[in-house]
């Protein structure tokens, strides 16, 4: 269990290197690298990441599932997960920052206040 970072301006799904190595999944190699520009870092420089890996995530009680996402792997992230617009959009979740909520909209599940759903026979329809 960890907990991420949920950034809807960021192009692509990131994971530190350390957690990959704590969960154990093995990093596939990019076609081509992704190269990203990091601002808090570096004064702006560029680098480039060459390894991803396959993930989905679940919340604790196991309500909601995400769909299969690839995350490139970023060395020295500042979370052990971001989770980007793509991720959200595939995912279907809405984020709603005046009433503090990212709901899933297939299943009305809120993953900032993991309860179980309203409406059972919703859950999981991802």
């Amino acid at each position: 269990m960890f907990k991420a970072l949920i950034d809807h301006g960021s192009s692509v799904a990131l994971i530190s290197n350390e957690y990959v190595a704590k969960l154990g999944l093995r990093p596939k190699r990019l076609h081509e690298p992704y190269i990203a520009k990091l601002t808090m870092e570096k004064n702006g420089q560029k680098v480039k990441f060459s390894e991803y890996i396959k993930l989905w995530l679940h919340d604790p009680s196991l309500y909601w599932s995400s769909k299969t996402v690839c995350a490139v792997i970023a060395p020295g992230l500042c979370s052990p997960m971001i989770l980007s617009l793509p991720f959200l959009a595939h995912n279907n979740i809405v984020v709603d920052a005046s009433a503090h909520t990212v709901i899933n909209k297939n299943s009305d599940f809120d993953l900032l206040h993991p309860l179980p759903p309203l409406h059972p026979g919703r859950q999981n329809r991802n």
